[in-house]
């Protein structure tokens, strides 16, 4: 009896795992199948308000090797990481193809999937890992996510990857036998995550905490030098952009993007109400880039693309409440605005080629 129950059981946990790869196949597929279709069929439904804010920093790494705003604009992007944009021009530059970033993205995101079977079967088994995986390939939102041109999707995939190492950090060895290579490779993943999606700036400061907490046992110099080890990626990438930005916008944070989010949202919602006029022209009245922009129309110095501003505009220094995003947008120039410390002087427009008011920033860096 206990041998026909063993059969039994072992029949139905073959039966669960052949129909958990089916699920993971058809469900990749449909995956793929969809992102490319719909970046075919309806390419706004892919795109997003922080689209152009991506595409253009990645053409401009293709046209002139430079992370700016775009092709045509060398303001240095400080509103986005590059790693996103980074992760496009890779797409870009070989396809030429903005139809063909959906679905290499939506391939790429089945690396999640294929990283989280990997761990579950290491740790749980291998029915348990393909239900899990199945699952994970079913799930709704990165399913719209993957071919969505936004940060998500590629930052699931290396959150999952920094849980696969964390794993063998954490679980799978004693601490003395952690090489050195894994803790090298979980610093480097967690700069890579900071990068593509700026949220994930806390994460070094946990797991140092963590880190210390898993080798407490060990002699206190181990400690410190596999702590420097873990820290080593992230000083030189997160490090090296904050210096990067500090030296091109006189800053030292990660993204500008809350600035943007402080002054062309919640400062155009009061200044709308306070002036009794709509939030776009309060937007426009601010200088803040169209966040309907095509990245597919005519490029302008703003975070994406806009039909050109005949009227005169100028880059501000950053002072004031919009600090760290106002020396990269443009506006009317209001020399004497109290936010602005910018001196006024002509100049032709590049995109336009009319007659343009820029700014001659008097902060270092800029």
């Amino acid at each position: 009896m206990p041998g026909g129950l063993l059969r039994v059981a072992c029949a139905d946990r073959r039966t669960l795992q052949r129909w958990a790869i089916a699920v993971i196949v058809v469900a990749a597929a449909a995956r793929v199948g969809w992102a490319a279709w719909i970046a075919h069929a309806e390419p706004s439904a892919v795109y997003n308000p922080d689209t152009p804010g991506y595409i253009w920093p990645a053409r401009a790494l293709i046209d002139g090797g430079r992370f700016s705003f775009s092709p045509t604009d060398p303001t240095p992007m400080y509103l986005r990481t590059p790693g996103y944009p980074a992760f496009l021009a890779a797409i870009l530059w070989p396809t030429g193809s903005a139809w063909a970033i959906s679905p290499i993205q939506a391939t790429v995101s089945l690396l999640g999937v294929a990283v989280i079977v990997l761990v579950a079967w290491r740790l749980l088994g291998p029915t348990a890992a393909l239900v899990a995986g199945a699952v994970v390939a079913l799930d709704p939102l990165q399913f719209a996510a993957s071919g969505a041109l936004l940060t998500e999707s590629v930052a699931s995939v290396v959150l999952v990857a920094i849980v696969a190492v964390g794993v063998v950090v954490f679980a799978s060895r004693r601490p003395r036998d952690v090489p050195l290579a894994v803790l090298l490779a979980l610093g480097a993943l967690v700069a890579v995550a900071t990068l593509v999606r700026p949220a994930f700036w806390f994460y070094p400061l946990v797991l140092l905490v963590l880190l210390a907490v898993r080798f407490r046992r060990l002699p206190w110099r181990s400690v410190v030098a596999r702590l420097l080890v873990f820290l080593l990626p992230v000083a030189v990438g997160v490090g090296g952009w904050q210096l990067r930005n500090h030296v091109a916008v006189d800053s030292w944070q990660v993204s500008g993007a809350s600035g943007l989010a402080m002054h062309c949202w919640y400062a155009a919602d009061v200044e709308a109400q306070v002036s009794g006029i709509s939030v776009d022209d309060a937007r426009r009245q601010l200088g803040c880039p169209q966040f309907d922009a095509n990245p597919d129309g005519v490029c302008t110095p703003t975070v994406g693309c806009q039909v050109p501003d005949p009227e005169p505009r100028v880059r501000a220094s950053t002072h004031g409440a919009a600090r760290g995003w106002t020396s990269l947008r443009t506006t009317r120039c209001r020399p004497h605005a109290p936010w602005s410390k910018a001196r006024c002087a002509k100049s032709e427009d590049p995109v336009t080629h009319s007659s343009a008011v820029t700014s001659t920033p008097t902060s270092r860096g800029r």
